[in-house]
């Protein structure tokens, strides 16, 4: 049977039904195709023969094959012997494939195209065989509901890849703003982060990168916020480092590497999101080694929200721990809370990097985060995000 990978669940619905249509008919393999432009292209496949002549993704000219003149009304739809028939026996796969018995019926898409056809055949003749095709014609139709349903979905997430490809280029469609992080030992301003707006749009910015992702221009709304960051890089005075948030899909992109070209890398400090999905930890490890060799600061962000944080800690081996805000809300009366960060903490001490506390939104979580050890501060009691020259214009948080 053919495998399929990262399929839907309505597309695994579709593989179940020509499945059953196979199974139902006795035949040796099943497909449906759908036509583009002059090509016929296999979608979907099903068979019990290890030598299948038909994959998922195999295509070839529309003329050529059963698939348009079924859907044409110039080739039977129930093919006993195809090599007997007088049209099917012009065409080469009668021969070269070979096919013996044959059924196909057209798929009609619910706007009345035709998206090409559901085949069930076998290689050889198949005796004392009568096709069910009124059950390949209900079967016809259920896919016919599933692909409509499919390609509305793929439209839309084509029409949303446009919009947000739109805001990618748009030079007033994102605005950055920074945050200051504070040496919680001597409570002085040694970075900030760039935190997104995107002005006029009412998906917030966690939602907009999401999106983004969604519809597979997540890199690069990503990549255009590192740029327009790093170019504002030498406004930020030495020592001060700006935190930049990438995701492990980022982080691995060339076009980082291409941005990091030039500038003070070593006050760049790339905050990779703990609970995103790694697909490669060898490319994640090679790139982070990479960006170490160039100066780059590594930071895991949202630590404590998921379980992935030990593995990137592990294949990334980072600078800095960035617990989420989760943790830190309420710190400074919850024994379970406090517990983890002075775990995180003698953890972090004994792997030599620097804990990062987000989300102080109280002076009793500030006096709680420095106790229980803590670097470094940021969040709404220390400062609100502001255009960058408002948030470096404090540099002592001694007071508040």
């Amino acid at each position: 049977m053919e495998t399929h990978s990262r399929r839907t669940p309505s597309e695994e619905a579709v593989d179940r039904l020509l499945r059953a249509a196979r199974r139902h008919m006795g035949l040796e393999i099943a497909f449906i195709s759908q036509f583009v432009g002059n090509e016929r292209v296999f979608r979907f496949v099903d068979h019990d023969a290890p030598d299948s002549p038909v994959e998922v993704g195999g295509s070839g000219r529309r003329e050529d094959s059963y698939c348009h003149y079924v859907a044409e009304g110039t080739l039977a739809q129930y093919l006993p012997d195809a090599s007997a028939d007088p049209v099917a026996s012009t065409l080469e796969i009668t021969s070269t494939l070979p096919v013996g018995t044959h059924v196909s019926v057209p798929i009609r898409l619910s706007d009345g195209r035709v998206y090409g056809t559901f085949c069930c055949f076998s290689r050889r003749v198949k005796t004392e065989f009568t096709p069910d095709l009124k059950a390949m014609r209900v079967l016809a139709d259920v896919v016919a509901e599933v692909l409509s349903e499919l390609e509305r979905r793929a439209d839309e997430k084509a029409q949303r890849r446009r919009s947000m490809e739109q805001i990618i280029q748009a030079d007033d469609a994102l605005e950055l703003h920074f945050q200051p992080l504070v040496d919680l030992k001597t409570m002085q301003l040694v970075g900030v982060e760039v935190l997104s707006r995107f002005p006029g749009h009412q998906l917030g910015p966690q939602e907009m990168f999401a999106q983004a992702h969604r519809v597979g221009v997540g890199v690069e709304l990503e990549m255009r916020v590192v740029r327009d960051a790093l170019a504002l890089l030498s406004q930020i005075p030495d020592p001060i480092r700006l935190n930049i948030n990438v995701s492990p899909s980022t982080l691995v992109a060339p076009n980082l590497f291409v941005a990091l070209a030039d500038g003070p890398r070593d006050r760049v400090v790339l905050e990779v999101t703990e609970h995103a999905v790694v697909a490669d930890y060898v490319e994640l490890r090679e790139a982070s080694r990479r960006l170490t060799e160039l100066g780059v600061w590594l930071a895991i962000d949202d630590v404590g929200m998921g379980f992935s944080g030990l593995n990137q800690v592990l294949e990334i081996q980072p600078d800095e721990l960035k617990l989420d805000r989760v943790v830190i809300r309420n710190v400074d009366s919850d024994v379970v809370r406090q517990a983890l960060v002075e775990g995180l903490s003698s953890f972090a001490a004994k792997v030599g990097v620097r804990l990062l506390a987000e989300g102080i939104e109280t002076s009793e979580e500030l006096a709680a985060v420095r106790r229980l050890g803590a670097h470094i501060g940021q969040g709404y009691y220390l400062s609100r995000p502001a255009p960058l020259a408002v948030a470096l214009a404090r540099r002592d948080f001694s007071i508040l």
